[in-house]
C-alpha cells in the first residue's frame, strides 16, 4: 500500500521534487511492513492489549448498556448506558476518552497526562498536556483530530494539528513495544522495537532509565524491524531526509552545513552517529565529551540514543563514540514540562543547564562552560 503522502500528494511531489536530492522519497516505503518479518526481530514480551490481556469488554459495549461490573478499573458507574450509542461499540464517546478512562490519574496504570500520579521519576514518553488545547510543550491532544493528511495539509496548520492515542498506538496490540504503529498505514507497520530492562517490573518498565533504543545497521542483510522513531516520519517528514548527507529538507546543497539537525532514520538509510561519518569534511560534534559523560551537562541525565544492530537491552545500553542521534534524543514522544517537549529546560536561568542537552554532543563549541 502506498502510504498517505503518496495518495495525497503524489502529483505535486513528483513535480516539486524533480530538482532535489532524494526528492521522491515518501514517508515510508510501500510494502515495508506486514507479515513475514518476525524471524529477524528481537524477541519481545507483549504487554497489555495483547493476547490474554486483550479484553474486549474493557473497551466495547455490545448494546450500549452493561449491567455488571466485572472489576473494571475505569471511570464508569455500573450499570451503565451509553446514550447515544457510539461508533465501534465503544464504552465512551471517543477513542481518546476511552483511553483516558484508564490512562489518566489512575494509580497502577501508566499515566500519560500531566504529572505522574504514580510518582514516576521520568516517563520514557514524557507527558501530554490538556485535551483540546494548544500544547507548546508537546503534541496537541484531541478527541476529534480530523483526517490525518488534513491536519497539516490542505488548510490544516502544523501548530494546531492534533493527535489522538490510537494514531500511534494500536489498541488491539502489535506484540511489540508499546503497540506502536504507523498512523497512516497501521496494517503494514513493521515491528517497532525498543528494549525494556528485563529487571524492571510493573510501572518501572515505563521509566526512561529502563528503556533503551536499537535499530538495524546499514550493511547488507540487515533485519527489517525499525526503531521507535520510525513512526515519527508520518507527520514530521520535513525534518528528516534519506541518506547520511541529508537532502532537500535538512541539507539542501549537500555541503554538510546542516539547515536542520540531522538524525538517524534506518528505513531511508540515514545514519548520523555522534562521531560523524568517514566522509564528513567538517563536524562540530564532540563524541569524546559524549563518551566520557562527566560535565555539568550530564547532571540532567544522559540523552537517549540508539545503538545500531543492538538486539537486547544490554547491547542497546552501550555508550560509544558512534551512538546514533534519534528524535527521542532531544524530545519526549508525548511531550514534557519543557518547550517543544525537550528533555531539558532551555529556559533555565543557569547557562550551563539551559544548554545542557546540546552540550552533551557539542561541548567543543562551548568549552568555556563548567
Amino acid at each position: 500500500m502506498i502510504r498517505f503522502l503518496a495518495v495525497c500528494l503524489l502529483a505535486s511531489v513528483s513535480v516539486f521534487a524533480a530538482g532535489f536530492p532524494h526528492g521522491s522519497d515518501l514517508p515510508h516505503h510501500p510494502g515495508a511492513g506486514g507479515p513475514g518479518m518476525l524471524l529477524d526481530t528481537p524477541p519481545f514480551t507483549p504487554g497489555y492489549h495483547n493476547g490474554e490481556e486483550l479484553n474486549c469488554s474493557d473497551c466495547h459495549i455490545m448494546h450500549a448498556s452493561m449491567q455488571h461490573d466485572y472489576g473494571y478499573d475505569d471511570e464508569f458507574d455500573y450499570p451503565i448506558n451509553i446514550i447515544p450509542p457510539t461508533e465501534k461499540l465503544l464504552k465512551a464517546p471517543s477513542a481518546l476518552q476511552l483511553c483516558l478512562n484508564c490512562h489518566q490519574d489512575k494509580v497502577g496504570i501508566p499515566d500519560v497526562i500531566g504529572p505522574d500520579v504514580n510518582g514516576g521519576v521520568l516517563r520514557a514518553a514524557g507527558q501530554m498536556g490538556d485535551i483540546d488545547a494548544i500544547n507548546d510543550n508537546g503534541h496537541n491532544l484531541s478527541s476529534q483530530p480530523g483526517e490525518l493528511c488534513g491536519r497539516c495539509h490542505f488548510g490544516g496548520e502544523f501548530h494546531t494539528a492534533s493527535v489522538t492515542c490510537v494514531d500511534c498506538h494500536n489498541p488491539h496490540g502489535t506484540r511489540y513495544y508499546r503497540n506502536l504503529q504507523w498512523a497512516s498505514d497501521p496494517q503494514h507497520t513493521p515491528p517497532i522495537v525498543a528494549f525494556v530492562n528485563p529487571g524492571a517490573s510493573g510501572l518501572q518498565k515505563y521509566q526512561q532509565a529502563n528503556v533503551k533504543y536499537g535499530g538495524p545497521g546499514s550493511g547488507a542483510g540487515q533485519p527489517t524491524w525499525r526503531e521507535v522513531t520510525n513512526i515519527c516520519i508520518d507527520c514530521h517528514h520535513t525534518l528528516i531526509d534519506a541518506g547520511s548527507n541529508g537532502g532537500r529538507y535538512t541539507n539542501r546543497d549537500l555541503n554538510y552545513h546542516w539547515n536542520r539537525h540531522p538524525s538517524t532514520n534506518t528505513e531511508w538509510g540515514a545514519y548520523r552517529p555522534i562521531s560523524g561519518l568517514p566522509d564528513d569534511p567538517a563536524y562540530s560534534a564532540d563524541s569524546l565529551n559524549w563518551y566520557q559523560g562527566e560535565g555539568s551537562e550530564f547532571s540532567i541525565g544522559r540523552m537517549p540514543f540508539m545503538v545500531t544492530e543492538a538486539h537486547d537491552y544490554q547491547a542497546a545500553s552501550e555508550v560509544a563514540f558512534d551512538n546514533e542521534v534519534i528524535c527521542l534524543s532531544c524530545h519526549a514522544a508525548h511531550g514534557s514540562a519543557n518547550a517543544f517537549g525537550l528533555r531539558w529546560n532551555p529556559g533555565d536561568d543557569s547557562t550551563p543547564l539551559h544548554t545542557a542537552g546540546c552540550r552533551q554532543c557539542h561541548n567543543n563549541v562551548a568549552n568555556d562552560l563548567p
